[in-house]
């Protein structure tokens, strides 16, 4: 789980976005979320652009985006995709609803 070497050699050898690329949205999601565990942000921000262009309808690809924002300490932009989560979670009736508003709360201050 904490062996960044590895899952760095892994990623690149498999193709990067082409990997995630062959994967479910949830399966992608994972892989995001664990590069912004371990603070690989640039590759975390261009795995959730890729999920966001490949799944332009799925909140969680959105919030996952602007976790990364959070991160770096781009709270405008991060607002900006927790706002398109809660809107599309809200159109989807998506049970992450109250999660998603309570991000973009956060980031409003």
């Amino acid at each position: 789980e904490n062996n960044t070497a590895a899952f760095d050699t892994f990623y690149v050898s498999f193709g990067g976005l082409k990997f995630i690329d062959t994967l479910f949205l949830p399966h992608g999601i994972a892989v995001g979320n664990y590069c912004l565990k371990h603070h690989r942000m640039e590759r975390d921000i261009e795995i959730f652009q890729f999920l966001i262009n490949k799944f332009p309808t799925r909140a969680n690809a959105y919030n996952g985006l602007a976790a990364c924002f959070e991160d770096v300490g781009k709270p405008e932009k991060a607002e900006t995709y927790y706002q398109k989560a809660v809107e599309l979670a809200k159109q989807n009736n998506n049970y992450r609803l109250t999660i998603y508003q309570e991000n973009l709360k956060r980031v409003k201050g």
